[in-house]
């Protein structure tokens, strides 16, 4: 799979005042996380998404949730994204093909999605089609 990265442009969960861009997604291999609040799995994948924050940049896409009960969520359980924009009506959600959370795309240094994952991401597929796929796509000449 590789198909371009859609443009987008929405306000941050955290400061609506401030925007996540599809071109902050370009530069580095990333992964864009859609997640939710209301979501069992969601919570169930964030100890790992923490965890692996040093391997790669994670940003979120947060899909058809209220903005507060996101914060308040991402303040009790943890943060692993550098920046999530908030989709309360899933409009840049459905230019993904998002039907429903967690789904988690894998993103090249130039803005293609190089892999779709959904659902939650298990610690045996992080270690066995995460990592080897981010780990390539850092050693691929720029």
């Amino acid at each position: 799979m590789e198909e371009p990265l859609p443009q987008f442009v929405l306000p941050e969960v955290g400061d609506p005042n401030r925007e996540l861009r599809s071109e902050e997604l370009k530069g580095a291999p990333a992964l864009l996380n859609v997640w939710a609040s209301w979501c069992p799995p969601c919570l169930a994948e964030l100890p790992l998404l923490i965890s692996v924050t040093d391997e790669v940049r994670i940003y979120g896409l947060n899909y058809k949730d209220k903005r507060d009960d996101a914060i308040e969520w991402l303040a009790r359980n943890g943060n692993p994204f550098i920046k999530s924009g908030h989709d309360p009506e899933g409009k840049v959600a459905r230019q993904f093909g998002i039907h429903g959370v967690p789904e988690t795309f894998v993103i090249d240094r130039s803005g293609r999605i190089v892999h779709r994952h959904t659902g939650p991401i298990s610690v045996r597929e992080w270690a066995h089609v995460f990592r080897p796929l981010i780990q390539r796509l850092h050693e691929e000449p720029e």
